[in-house]
């Protein structure tokens, strides 16, 4: 909602917005992001309770690796 709205007020900058949501990302921040979250898993991060991941992210850790898959 607060995007259409928005793209109302500002619609330059709602281009803008969504041209740069569509570049693809540099293979380096990718690879980061991965290796991240490879390490919380085998530290058990997402298992127990561990101050780098959120009670959130805890529970949505499938759609993270979906996420980091689809790069």
């Amino acid at each position: 909602m607060q995007e259409r709205v928005e793209a109302v007020l500002d619609p330059e900058g709602a281009r803008r917005a969504a041209a740069a949501a569509a570049a693809p990302r540099s293979a380096e921040s990718v690879l980061a992001d991965v290796r991240y979250f490879a390490e919380l898993a085998r530290s058990g991060a997402y298992l127990g309770r561990d101050r780098r991941v959120s009670p959130q992210e805890r529970t949505k850790w499938r759609t993270t690796f979906r996420r980091l898959g689809a790069c």
